[in-house]
């Protein structure tokens, strides 16, 4: 059976923006007795797009077409799209793209898959998972579902599987999972009851800076607050993971943290060290050579 909601995205992806009667009229072609689909039916895997998958049809003029526009997205868009091999040659190209589609159709399935897994700079584990979702961020695909290695539901590096064995067991997704509140409060990769908002509270320096962070909210919460003249203040609240620290060092000296105090101290002990790392040891004075 075709997976209803993977074509629409390869046939949006291959052929631009389509009026809805297009897309209603292309599906002739799949179609036994050669029906246009429903209406509903195409509402209900527009939303499937986007709540297994990760992928917005975004509807301008009258036509829809996939949200994509980065460069690192529709190369990740090319991985789960683009490929025509059959699923039994999966594997055969390595890499993340040669999962994708496999690990699609379990999502789509409710079916159960042994997954060979690298973590980083650990061995390499198999585990019996069930795939809830698959989300695309910043590039690179994660799937979400329970892992019978870790008795829990996890987050998984689609780049990072080794290995993929679709299974017979079906299973029932969680009625109480949802893929926007696992990562309700993340910045990127990371979700789950672990990831707890924050308050922070940024201020840019740099009108550029400034004008990224207009442009390109960090988070879905952020808002930009009255400031004194010469800088503009954002405000979100967002779990304080590894990916979001790294984003705000990426900023260099052209934001500040204002709060909370925490973040604050764990942003100086990491640029104390970049300073040792690049400046060599401070002297009597107490600043560095």
């Amino acid at each position: 059976m075709v997976n209803k909601s993977l074509w629409l995205a390869r046939l949006l992806y291959r052929r631009g923006g389509l009026t809805k009667q297009e897309i209603l009229d292309a599906w002739r072609d799949e179609d036994d007795r050669g029906r246009p689909m429903a209406e509903s039916t195409f509402y209900d895997n527009r939303r499937c797009l986007e709540s297994r998958y990760g992928l917005r049809v975004a509807c301008c003029g009258g036509r829809y077409a996939l949200c994509g526009a980065e460069a690192e997205e529709n190369a990740a868009l090319r991985r789960l799209l683009g490929g025509t091999e059959p699923l039994s040659e999966a594997g055969a190209a390595g890499g993340a793209g040669a999962w994708l589609p496999l690990l699609a159709d379990a999502v789509a399935a409710r079916q159960e898959v042994d997954m060979e897994y690298a973590s980083p700079g650990k061995e390499t584990y198999v585990t019996r998972f069930r795939p809830y979702v698959l989300t695309l961020i910043r590039g690179f695909y994660y799937t979400v579902g329970h892992s019978a290695r870790h008795g829990e539901v996890r987050n998984f590096a689609v780049d990072r599987i080794q290995g993929l064995t679709l299974l017979p067991m079906r299973f029932r997704r969680p009625a109480d999972f949802s893929p926007s509140a696992y990562f309700a409060h993340s910045f990127g990769a990371y979700g789950g009851p672990e990831a707890a908002p924050r308050h922070v509270v940024l201020a840019a320096t740099d009108r550029h800076a400034a004008a990224y962070l207009r442009q390109r909210p960090l988070h879905a919460s952020q808002h930009e607050t009255s400031a004194p003249e010469g800088e503009a203040r954002f405000e979100l609240d967002v779990a304080l993971t590894r990916d979001f620290i790294g984003q705000l060092l990426s900023f260099g000296a052209d934001i500040r943290v204002l709060a909370p105090e925490d973040l604050r101290r764990r942003l100086g002990d990491v640029v104390r060290r970049l300073a040792r790392d690049y400046c060599g040891p401070a002297d009597g004075s107490g600043q560095y050579r």
